[in-house]
């Protein structure tokens, strides 16, 4: 199973009235944060192969946090195998903070994936370390939606990724 990987980059930047040779400085400084700001995928998230059976229920899921999924067959679409985090690092201005957002809700031929929850995405707090990099994790959910529409083969769903520097 692939996932897809669509990134955006939201950044916000804004200045006080003042004087002129100030505004100059805050202007200055802002640049420099916004400068070579980057969101870099260092490992995609990574779902084991699916299995579905007649005794599969609706609802069964299939995690992709690192850890093993549930053994029973009725509950999970991987039993006992084990799907990964999608790793990021986020290079910018260092000793800063970056809001993290991501989000993801797809369905596809009776599956549904969601991003780290079955709500759909998550919102993080990552700081910026002193040499100019923080890293965040990504998991998520695939979900048996309508046993009667899946199919064989790859299914690629996307969710996207914004950042917003503080």
């Amino acid at each position: 199973m692939s996932v897809g990987l669509l990134t955006g980059l939201w950044l916000v930047a804004s200045a006080q009235s003042a004087d002129t040779l100030t505004y100059l400085k805050q202007q200055q400084r802002h640049a420099s944060q916004f400068n070579g700001v980057s969101i870099n995928l260092l490992a995609p998230m990574a779902f084991p192969q699916l299995k579905q059976t007649p005794a599969t229920w609706e609802g069964a899921l299939c995690k992709a946090n690192g850890k093993k999924n549930k053994k029973a067959v009725k509950k999970s679409l991987c039993p006992g195998l084990r799907g990964y985090k999608a790793e990021f690092e986020i290079t910018g201005e260092p000793r800063s903070y970056v809001d993290v957002q991501v989000f993801g809700s797809e369905s596809k031929q009776g599956l549904t994936f969601t991003v780290q929850n079955k709500s759909g995405g998550f919102s993080k707090r990552v700081r910026i370390k002193k040499n100019g990099v923080g890293t965040f994790s990504a998991g998520g959910i695939v979900t048996l939606s309508n046993a009667h529409e899946t199919g064989s083969g790859e299914y690629a769903f996307s969710y996207t990724v914004t950042a917003l520097y503080q």
